[in-house]
């Protein structure tokens, strides 16, 4: 019980953090910038509520994913090629 407690605390504290930042970042924008992406300086904070009740929940990996990388291709170096520049 008091593992879900610490849980929404922290998913609070998270969307607490992630208003606030978003809110500054954009007010940090100018007029233009502003317009340019659909909003006007006076819907910043009903548009990060919105958004934000729009976000999924964050999903947490119950076991580590793998990366699996490939090898990088060979390259051809000089000495491959064995034909002569010198005439």
């Amino acid at each position: 019980m008091t593992t879900k407690f610490f849980d929404r605390l922290l998913a609070g504290l998270q969307r607490w953090n992630r208003r606030r930042a978003t809110v500054r970042a954009l007010n940090g924008l100018n007029d233009w910038q502003l317009k340019d992406i659909g909003i006007s300086r006076g819907e910043i904070s009903g548009f990060v509520e919105t958004w934000l009740r729009a976000e999924p929940a964050p999903v947490r990996a119950a076991t580590p994913v793998a990366v699996v990388t490939r090898p990088a291709p060979q390259r051809a170096t000089d000495h491959d090629d064995e034909t002569s520049l010198a005439a």
